[in-house]
C-alpha cells in the first residue's frame, strides 16, 4: 500500500519514538540478572539492518555516479571535437558538476557504526539491570519489557517517498560506442530502503546518460556529415585532376594508361571523370531496360580518326579535332542510335542528370544528325 506523505511521517515518527524508548531502557542501573543485555541489544539492533542497507545502496550508486562523471567528461570532449551545439555541452557540463557535488555529499555521510550497548562493561562481564517495579507491585526484568515496535515496510524508498522521486534504471545502450563507457553505464535497481541523497544521485546519473546520449548522437551525425563533406571535396579534387590530366596530350594521342575502362564494356575507354558518370548513367539505364548501354565507339586514337574519315567521310571529324580524341564522347547503339525510339527518348530525358548530352549539331534536321553520338560536359 502506498503511503501518503503524512502517513509516512507518522510511521517514521513512530519508529523514532520506539527507538528512543528502546535507548532509554538501556540506561537503567545494572543488576545481578543476566537476561537484560541481550534484550536491550536486540531492541537496539531493530533499526540497524535498515541503516546498513541504506548505506549499501548509497555506496552502489556512488560507484556508478563516479563512472557517469567520467562518461560526461568524455562526452564533452567528443562533442567539442565534432562541433556539437554549445548549449547541449553546457547542459552536460552543469549536470556533471551537480553529480560531482552529490558524490562528495554522499561520501561525507558516515556509515552506520557497529551496534554496541553503551552499558557493556569493558572487563568482559555482562552488565545487569535492577528489576523494575510494576503498578501491581510485582517486579519484571528488562527482558520482559516490550521491544520497540517494528516499522511496517522500509523507512524510506525512492518509489514511495513523495520528495524522493523514483527513477527507472538507466539503459545506457547506444547505437554507437563513440563515448567510451556510455553503453555500460547502468544504475543498480532500487532493491530496498535508501536515502534522499541516493535518490538524487540516481536522478543525476539518469540525466547524465540522457544528455551524453544526445551529445553522442549529435557527434555521430556531425562526424558523418564531416566525412561526407570531406569525401565530396576529395572526389571534386579528383575529378578536377582527371580533367587536367589529359591536357598535356594532343587529340588522339592519349595513352591507354591515362584513360579509364568501362566495367560494362572493357573495350571502351574514356577520360576518368566521364567514365565515372557513364557508369552511373548505365546503372539507371539498366534499371529501366534490363540491359547495359551498347557502346559502339568511345576514345578514338588519331589513327582511328583517320580510318573513320576514310570510311565514313564527312560524318567523321577532321583527324585531330574529334571529341572522341579527347576521351569525352561515345557512340551508342541498342536502340539509342535511332531518333524516336524509347531508348533514345530515355537518354534525352535522363542523360543530362549524369553530365551527358546530345549536342545540338547532332540533332534531327542539322547538317550531321547523329542519334548515336553523345558527349560529356560534366
Amino acid at each position: 500500500m502506498r503511503l501518503t506523505k503524512g502517513a509516512l511521517v507518522a510511521v517514521l515518527a513512530g519508529g523514532l519514538t520506539a527507538t528512543a524508548a528502546a535507548a532509554k531502557m538501556t540506561s537503567a542501573e545494572p543488576v545481578a540478572s543476566g537476561t537484560g543485555s541481550s534484550a536491550v541489544t536486540a531492541a537496539q539492533r531493530t533499526a540497524d539492518p535498515v541503516a546498513v542497507k541504506v548505506a549499501e545502496a548509497r555506496t552502489a550508486v556512488v560507484d556508478v555516479a563516479a563512472d557517469a562523471v567520467a562518461v560526461a567528461h568524455t562526452a564533452q570532449s567528443v562533442g567539442k571535437a565534432t562541433d556539437v551545439d554549445g548549449d547541449d555541452l553546457s547542459k552536460l557540463a552543469k549536470a556533471a558538476d551537480k553529480l560531482e557535488d552529490l558524490v562528495e555529499k554522499a561520501k561525507s555521510i558516515e556509515a552506520p557504526a557497529p551496534v554496541s550497548s553503551k552499558d557493556d562493561s569493558t572487563d568482559g562481564t555482562t552488565p545487569q539491570t535492577e528489576p523494575t517495579p510494576t503498578d501491581d507491585g510485582l517486579t519484571t526484568s528488562p527482558s520482559a519489557a516490550p521491544s520497540a515496535p517494528a516499522v511496517d515496510g522500509p523507512l524510506t524508498s525512492a518509489a514511495e517517498t513523495p520528495d524522493m522521486p523514483a527513477t527507472e534504471s538507466v539503459d545506457a545502450g547506444a547505437e554507437a560506442a563513440e563515448i567510451d563507457g556510455l553503453d555500460e553505464l547502468v544504475v543498480p535497481e532500487v532493491a530496498g530502503p535508501e536515502d534522499t541523497t541516493t535518490a538524487e544521485l540516481r536522478a543525476a546519473v539518469a540525466k547524465i546518460v540522457t544528455l551524453s546520449t544526445a551529445v553522442e548522437d549529435s557527434a555521430q551525425e556531425a562526424a558523418e556529415a564531416a566525412e561526407k563533406k570531406a569525401a565530396a571535396a576529395k572526389a571534386a579534387a579528383q575529378r578536377a585532376a582527371w580533367k587536367k590530366s589529359l591536357l598535356g596530350y594532343a587529340n588522339g594521342q592519349i595513352p591507354s594508361s591515362a584513360l579509364c575502362d568501362l566495367s560494362f564494356d572493357t573495350s571502351a575507354q574514356l577520360r576518368c571523370d566521364a567514365a565515372e558518370d557513364i557508369e552511373k548513367l548505365n546503372t539507371a539505364y539498366r534499371k529501366a531496360f534490363g540491359t547495359d548501354l551498347s557502346v559502339t565507339d568511345s576514345y578514338r586514337s588519331y589513327a582511328g580518326q583517320v580510318a573513320c574519315r576514310i570510311t565514313k567521310g564527312y560524318l567523321c571529324a577532321t583527324p585531330g579535332t574529334s571529341n572522341h580524341g579527347t576521351g569525352i564522347a561515345l557512340d551508342l547503339g541498342g536502340g539509342i542510335q535511332t531518333f524516336g525510339t524509347v531508348q533514345h527518348q530515355w537518354m534525352v530525358e535522363h542523360a543530362a542528370e549524369y553530365g551527358w548530352v546530345h549536342p545540338g549539331w547532332a540533332e534531327p534536321g542539322s547538317s550531321k544528325p547523329e542519334a548515336w553520338h553523345w558527349e560529356y560536359t560534366g
